[in-house]
């Protein structure tokens, strides 16, 4: 079974991602024009592992239900895992699968 990833914005997800890689590289900054790639490049370790799909929010349609876009516009099937990461005062996770 698959895992989808639902991800914030790239710009939102591109900014934490910065905020992490200035404190592993100290003195060195990722400025905004950067984030998009940076989100990217998560992304894309991530789908290095076998059945691993990333979708970043705003490729949901609007006030769309996450589990029907997934179906519908990304491949996902009944018994896939649906693994939402949530920004608020830090990153947080809502588990799901997708019914049948």
């Amino acid at each position: 079974m698959a895992t989808f990833y639902v991800l914030p914005p790239r710009l939102q997800i591109g900014r934490l991602f910065g905020e992490y890689l200035e404190s592993v590289f100290p003195g060195a900054r990722w400025l905004p024009s950067t984030w998009r790639d940076l989100a990217e490049a998560l992304g894309a370790a991530a789908q290095c592992h076998p059945e691993v799909y990333v979708v970043y929010r705003e490729d949901f349609p609007e006030l769309g239900d996450t589990q029907r876009a997934l179906r519908e516009d990304f491949g996902a099937a009944p018994g896939d895992e649906v693994v939402e990461v949530l920004v608020s005062d830090g990153l947080d996770t809502r588990r799901s699968r997708i019914a049948a």
